[in-house]
Formats: C-alpha cells, sequence, structure tokens
C-alpha cells in the first residue's frame, strides 16, 4: 500500500557566514517508501543544507511530516516560528485509507523527529520506547543530579538491546549507554495496555513526558 509521493518546497537562504544566497529544498513530508530520504533522515543528513559560497553546512530546522502507510503511523514535528501552518495530515493519505486506523505521533524537536524514525526502523513501539526514555533520562538526572541534555535512541545492537547514546552537559563527551531487550519487552507490555484502553478518537499523541505521567497514571488502575 503506497501513500501520496513525498513533498517539499523550495525556499531562498541566506549563509548566516558568508551571506550568499542559496536554493534549499526543504522536505515538507518524507514517505516511508522514500528510501533515499528515509536514510537521510536516520543520520539527520536531510535537515543539512551546504552553501554554495563558503562550502560551510547550514543546519536546518523546519516543520516536517513523516508517514508510513502500511504501519498506520504519522509523526509530525512542527517547528517553533514556522508561521507556514503545515497541511492536514489526511492530505498524505492514499485512496482507500482511513484517518481513524492511524497512530499519530507528534514531537517538539528535530531531534525528537530523527529519534522517532529510528525506532520505526527499528520495529519498536513508539509509547513503549518513550516510556524507557523518560527512565532512562531520570536514571542519568539520578546519577547526575541533572537532567541530561541529549538522551535519545540510537540503535539496537547484534544482540536486540538498545543503544542510547546520552549527553549529561553540553561541554561533555557523547556517551553510549545499552538497555536490554528485556526491559523493553516489559515497557512493550505497558504500553500495549495503555493503548487498548484509549480511545482511537482521541487523536494526536505527544511524544513527550506529559505523556508518560498520563500512561503511567492510567496502567496503574488498570
Amino acid at each position: 500500500m503506497k501513500g501520496k509521493p513525498s513533498s517539499f518546497r523550495v525556499i531562498d537562504l541566506l549563509c548566516p557566514d558568508c551571506r550568499s544566497r542559496n536554493s534549499v529544498t526543504l522536505w515538507e513530508r518524507v514517505e516511508s517508501s522514500d528510501k533515499e530520504l528515509v536514510n537521510k533522515v536516520l543520520d539527520g543528513s536531510l535537515f543539512d543544507v551546504p552553501c554554495r559560497g563558503c562550502e560551510q553546512v547550514i543546519p536546518g530546522d523546519h516543520s516536517i511530516d513523516f508517514h508510513d502507510p502500511v504501519g498506520k503511523l504519522f509523526v509530525r514535528y512542527e517547528a517553533q516560528g514556522n508561521i507556514r501552518p503545515a497541511a492536514g495530515w489526511t492530505a498524505a493519505l492514499g485512496e482507500n485509507q482511513s484517518a481513524e486506523e492511524y497512530r499519530l505521533l507528534r514531537v517538539g524537536s528535530q531531534h525528537a523527529f530523527i529519534e522517532l524514525v529510528r525506532i520505526w526502523n527499528e520495529g519498536l513501539d513508539p509509547i513503549a520506547m518513550l516510556l524507557i526514555k523518560h527512565q532512562l533520562a531520570g536514571q542519568v538526572a539520578r546519577e547526575f543530579e541533572r537532567l541530561p541534555v541529549v538522551c535519545s535512541f540510537d540503535r539496537r545492537n547484534d544482540s536486540c538491546d538498545l543503544e542510547y547514546v546520552v549527553l549529561v552537559r553540553e561541554e561533555d563527551e557523547l556517551q553510549s549507554l545499552t538497555v536490554p531487550s528485556a526491559a523493553y519487552e516489559y515497557s512493550r507490555e505497558i504500553a500495549v495496555r495503555w493503548q487498548s484502553s484509549r480511545e482511537q478518537a482521541a487523536g494526536w499523541i505527544d511524544w513527550n513526558q506529559n505523556t508518560v505521567h498520563t500512561l503511567i497514571e492510567a496502567t496503574a488502575s488498570l
């Protein structure tokens, strides 16, 4: 089953270093079937713009959607200050697709968007992974007495354990932390219970700490 093609718009971007004008393609929706684009999301290069004047990389930050018509997943990131409203997500649907079948996830940062696409790429449950992310960040905060700047899923290793990258302070080096697969299976059971009790009509799920608190409170009474 295929959705509509990935969509983009072209803008002019002024390099902050050399002031060269660059014609830039901003991808507004990436379809799961576009493997080249998906790979660029996974490694972050989709958001980097090489300046034609000084060849420096200009980091981009813009609203973008990810659509998987087979897995019925839609992920949306709305960048702050983006005055151009995103099209309704149902514009991505193909014929004979129903909006009610979808899981709709919203994220608050470009890093979280990339992380969710990595989670999708590994075939993992995003709600279970949100719970693990919250627990891991809390563990780091207890150890270092501060929340980490970065706590992000990177990949699944050969043992099917979860590899995370963690940055405690801006001046520190990235660390790699491993979460055993058994922890994921336990979190997935909680996520399945929560999602089965949740009304589909509730619509968007914000992939953040507020949802974790709602999840924990709801499953405690199930």
